[in-house]
């Protein structure tokens, strides 16, 4: 394993690794960072069978490695010849008592490599990361985290689908996880003796964040072996070969793909497994980071828990048990709210938006009608070719992937299909923002603070990092609350989507509502605002 260059620990770093994210990482060239990348017509293309390399860090996780190295030895390829390289502190006796158990196995195709490294060394993972590109004799070479698991035909089809490929990087379209587990979880015991095991395929289901990942995230980045040997991995960027004394967050795998010049390539992979647990290991153990990021990660996963699907008649219902845990179709009127006295408002545009409380919580509920000519013959019905395919379904689960992105968005609660011969007609029930008013509100009566119009164009920006196509992005659809936070509202067709050219179609359609309602009712509003937006949304869209 080659030597690479490192640098000592320093106050500094993490101040320099901001600088690198927000300025000079936008405004400086990635060929002065790196080594000059190998033309397309001088990479090797993999016929038949090949070399591949997996590379992953250990600290404090052996019984996640466990399942890892298991999953090559229950399932080794036979497409390809496999090298297992994982780094790990000598200090750390459970994972070394792990990798000395597998040392001792021998499996058809694979070779294990285990390297040793200081903490120092081994907590900034690009580090060890740019040793292995460095040294690498594969023709690929898989970047993964120890919580990864490479199941049955995994590894095969990778080979097939890398046949004949010259690409940078790739990635795999999808993967299963676990739903999200704490420490006492069987399947993170810590306890557990170093053995081959098997994983039970049922306690894992698809990654729903989209169709597909969006990009070579950290644990799933797939390089060629001629751009890793000539580049290594942010070999220049000095920031991310410095060591530390702690698991660092893992900008430089951002910064890698920066680097490539590319989000990577989606490549169908079977037997994608990633066991999803609390505890992140770059956080000290016990600190009050970490046990506000594991209880951040715990609620997350506890929404998605509680949503179930009821059907009475020919009504279909989607809800959160949490807020209703018997839901009826009845609820899902105007109607019946007011006769519990629970209306608190409405609004109207297509048809009437509901305000209502139940149990102390504040609810909207919306009933989906059509725009448009077609409306005057088909005001409310929809032609039914689905469930998955219906416009309240559609919107409630990409509001729940949105939520669980972090993102500012309604949570919603229960969405409701009404079916009628080939038509179905439909409602949706969310969670009311909190004190909080639509944009066209409040520049009718004030104008806003240079902060705000920065917030604004922030928080699109957000969106769009993740991949959002926002529909109907106007003024009306903009809120903001009493702390002045930025939500978006009215997510009906909209979408997770790829590329980026969709991007600027919503941004236009944003300034043409803020010209139209200046027009029309003279709001608090100049091109000045928008010139503050605008930039601010350039600016984090180029930090992300």
């Amino acid at each position: 394993m080659i030597e690479t260059k490192t640098f000592s620990p320093n106050v500094f770093n993490s101040f320099a690794i901001q600088a690198y994210r927000l300025v000079f990482g936008r405004i400086l060239p990635q060929s002065l960072f790196r080594d000059k990348i190998p033309a397309e017509a001088d990479r090797k293309a993999v016929k038949g069978k090949f070399d591949l390399e997996i590379v992953s860090h250990c600290w404090g996780y052996a019984n996640m490695l466990t399942y890892q190295l298991s999953s090559f030895v229950n399932y080794p390829p036979t497409k390809l010849n496999l090298t297992v390289t994982v780094f790990y502190a000598e200090e750390d006796t459970k994972t070394k008592a792990t990798l000395d158990f597998f040392s001792q196995i021998t499996t058809p195709n694979i070779t294990w490599n285990f390297h040793p490294l200081t903490k120092g060394k081994l907590f900034r993972r690009g580090i060890g990361r740019n040793m292995a590109a460095r040294s690498t004799e594969a023709d690929w070479i898989w970047f993964t985290d120890c919580d990864v698991i490479f199941y049955e035909n995994c590894l095969d089809s990778l080979a097939d689908s890398l046949q004949g490929e010259k690409g940078l990087l790739f990635f795999p379209k999808e993967e299963k996880i676990t739903e999200m587990l704490e420490e006492d979880d069987p399947l993170l015991s810590s306890d557990a003796q170093p053995q081959v095991i098997d994983i039970e395929t049922e306690n894992f289901s698809l990654y729903e964040r989209g169709k597909s990942r969006d990009k070579a995230r950290g644990p799933f980045q797939i390089v060629h072996g001629d751009v890793a040997r000539a580049i290594g991995y942010c070999k220049k960027l000095s920031i991310f070969q410095t060591e530390s004394d702690r698991w660092r967050k893992t900008y430089e795998d951002t910064a890698f793909r920066w680097l490539l010049g590319t989000d990577g390539e989606p490549k169908h992979i079977d037997g994608v497994f990633h066991i999803h647990h609390v505890t992140k290991g770059r956080y000290k153990e016990n600190s009050q980071l970490s046990k506000v990021r594991s209880n951040i990660r715990l609620s997350q996963n506890s929404y998605m828990a509680y949503i179930q699907q009821k059907t009475v008649k020919s009504h279909i219902m989607l809800f959160d048990s949490g807020h209703f845990p018997v839901p009826v179709p009845k609820m899902f009127t105007g109607q019946y709210w007011k006769t519990q006295n629970a209306i608190t408002g409405q609004a109207t545009g297509r048809g009437t938006t509901y305000f209502f409380k139940h149990d102390k919580n504040e609810y909207v509920l919306r009933h989906y009608r059509r725009g448009g000519l077609i409306r005057k013959v088909l005001s409310d019905q929809y032609m039914y070719t689905g469930i998955e395919k219906s416009r309240a379904w559609r919107e409630f689960k990409l509001l729940q992937q949105m939520k669980n992105m972090d993102l500012n968005c309604p949570t919603p609660i229960a969405a409701m299909l009404k079916k009628t011969g080939l038509y179905y007609q439909a409602d949706i029930i969310l969670k009311k923002i909190s004190s909080a008013k639509d944009l066209h509100h409040i520049l009718l009566a004030n104008s806003l603070t240079a902060d705000v119009w920065k917030k604004i164009g922030q928080t699109i920006a957000k969106f769009h990092h993740h991949q959002i196509y926002l529909h109907d992005l106007n003024i009306h659809n903009i809120m903001l609350d009493i702390e002045n936070e930025v939500w978006l509202i009215d997510f009906d067709k909209c979408q997770i989507r790829q590329g980026s050219n969709w991007k600027n179609s919503n941004i236009a359609r944003l300034k043409r509502s803020f010209e139209k309602e200046k027009r029309l009712h003279n709001i608090y509003w100049q091109p000045a605002d928008w010139q503050i937006l605008i930039s601010a949304y350039n600016e984090a869209a180029m930090a992300n």
